[in-house]
């Protein structure tokens, strides 16, 4: 695979991968305090990008500084052509009673999603992104939901065997039904099959695992891998990767028949030594492909048309509540910067 500039930008950032989202954890791994997002420049970016920010919300030193000038020089209008904008990618992990690192309240996400519709954005999927996003329809803001570890949070169901109106599902099938034409039932969930926190293993209700994976394939959403165990592939060998990425693959599959699992999301942000085998390898016996791959922080995804794209070293925003309210005002400040199906 050729070298893109957001491939060169993790390899710079690498000692930070594993930091950046450590808290995306199984239950038995400690949680870290959460590390820099970095915001890299793109070809194409406005001069008056935004300035490099941290998980909390605060401006760095070095972005502050400026140099004097005798006369202030107005600052221009940002402009992006609409093909060679960026995407939102929000990458959410429990929805709950309260907020913290990685969690979101119920009332939070639903605000965050009612702002996405009301502002004219319209959900996709992860593997859509990939294709160049071919049947949205000219003139569409698409923006891509993803949840990581599948915890039951995500999306249970009731003692009645009803949905949970508070879980994530729950939540975005209710927008769905109160605004059909604005809402699809659009979304990527990165799920896990064999860790130490049973309420992560496929949405952590076993008896209707299987059930839960089928419905949300039939209604639109997307079903992706997290490795089977949210193993950390940078300390594995080609066999220990092959496995978690071939098995992960192949056992989903068999869950949920005559689907094809396409999309992968490295667990802590970090990558095997060989990053070719994301794309493809074979275990036992079995051939396995990917064809997207989504990173664990970055800030906003290039445009899949952009120069620089690469399908295997996708940005995303973490739903962390300053990172999300500063993303959203600076494309609703500079809406000429987001990507926009082309009329």
């Amino acid at each position: 695979m050729a070298m893109s500039l957001p491939k060169i930008t993790f390899l710079l950032g690498a000692l930070f991968g594993a930091l950046a989202l450590s808290a995306c954890s199984t239950a038995d791994t400690q949680q870290a305090q959460p590390a820099r997002v970095f915001v890299t420049a793109t070809p194409g970016s406005p001069a008056d990008a935004p300035p490099e920010r941290n998980l909390s919300g605060q401006v760095t030193p070095q972005a502050l500084a400026v140099s004097p000038i005798a006369t202030p020089l107005p600052t221009p209008r940002p402009t992006a052509k609409p093909s060679l904008g960026q995407v939102m990618i929000l990458e959410y992990h429990s929805i709950g009673d309260y907020e913290d690192y990685l969690l979101r309240s119920a009332q939070n996400f639903r605000a965050e999603m009612e702002y996405l519709r009301e502002h004219g954005y319209t959900p996709a999927n992860l593997n859509e992104m990939a294709e160049g996003f071919p049947n949205l329809s000219p003139g569409t803001k698409p923006v891509i939901i993803t949840f990581d570890d599948s915890d039951i949070s995500q999306f249970r169901y009731l003692d009645d065997g009803s949905l949970d109106p508070d879980s994530a599902v729950g939540i975005l099938y209710d927008i769905h039904q109160q605004h059909p034409d604005q809402w699809p039932l659009k979304a990527t969930f990165y799920v896990l099959l064999d860790v130490n926190g049973p309420q992560r293993i496929l949405f952590g209700q076993p008896e209707s695992a299987e059930k839960k994976l089928n419905w949300l394939v039939e209604q639109g959403f997307e079903v992706g891998s997290h490795t089977i165990s949210h193993f950390d592939l940078a300390t594995g060998n080609g066999y220990q990767v092959q496995y978690q990425l071939g098995e992960s693959q192949r056992l989903l599959e068999e869950k949920i028949p005559d689907y094809k699992v396409r999309s992968f999301a490295v667990p802590f942000g970090s990558f095997p030594l060989n990053p070719d085998l994301l794309e493809e390898g074979v275990w036992e016996g079995r051939p396995y492909t990917y064809t997207s791959n989504v990173m664990a922080w970055g800030g906003p995804a290039l445009s899949p048309y952009d120069p620089d794209f690469d399908s295997y070293y996708i940005f995303r925003i973490v739903a962390e509540p300053n990172e999300i309210a500063y993303w959203f005002d600076h494309f609703e400040q500079n809406p000429e910067l987001y990507y926009t199906v082309p009329q």
